[in-house]
């Protein structure tokens, strides 16, 4: 679609790393262009897109990313979205962000600016943080051994205490400040085991 504005003219933009189109939300949603780096995003060209931007996500996914997109395009706002989809050539499961700019009313529709960045390392990252932390819950909650951890900075003693909610049992972190400058009148701690916290802290 030829509007006159020719934002996307720049060659420097079509080197850029990051995804950058230039889309139009009327009947559809349309794409009117896009640098090289978005095509390799998805694995994609051109062709692919005559249906519209999200023609090539599934329909679960258009139900949730459309309706916002043209909810602010009906408000002239700015868009910021993650989406989930398939790259087409290697099948394998890919994470966007999308950050995008109102730039102009057209034939009575809106037209936008848009950058897309891949953040699918990022959501593996978190994804296999959670397992750890998972892995390390069920461990401590299936011990008798205390794990404490000692903040020398804030004379701060913590640890875990196993604590039944909803039916599942967690570790619930304890906080005991100025450990030190009141370790005799920790009532937890036996008089003749204070010597042992005096060394370990």
């Amino acid at each position: 679609m030829e509007n006159g504005m020719e934002i996307l003219k720049d060659e420097m933009i079509y080197r850029l790393p990051a995804g950058i189109i230039r889309f139009y939300i009327g009947e559809k949603i349309e794409l009117c262009q896009a640098n090289d780096a978005f095509f390799r995003m998805f694995g994609t060209e051109s062709s692919d897109y005559k249906e519209g931007l999200f023609a090539r996500f599934g329909a679960t996914d258009r139900m949730l990313y459309e309706p916002y997109v043209r909810r602010c395009g009906d408000e002239k706002s700015n868009i910021y979205l993650e989406m989930k989809t398939t790259h087409k050539e290697t099948e394998n499961i890919i994470w966007l962000r999308m950050e995008a700019s109102y730039v102009g009313e057209v034939d009575g529709g809106a037209m936008y600016v848009a950058a897309l960045f891949d953040i699918t390392k990022n959501k593996e990252v978190l994804r296999e943080l959670e397992e750890v932390k998972d892995l390390y819950l069920k461990a401590i909650s299936h011990t008798d051994v205390t794990i404490f951890e000692y903040l020398i900075e804030d004379d701060c003693f913590v640890f875990n205490t196993p604590e039944e909610v909803d039916g599942v049992l967690i570790n619930k972190p304890i906080r005991k400040e100025n450990f030190l400058a009141r370790l005799e009148e920790q009532v937890e701690i036996h008089p003749d085991d204070l010597v042992y916290f005096y060394d370990i802290c």
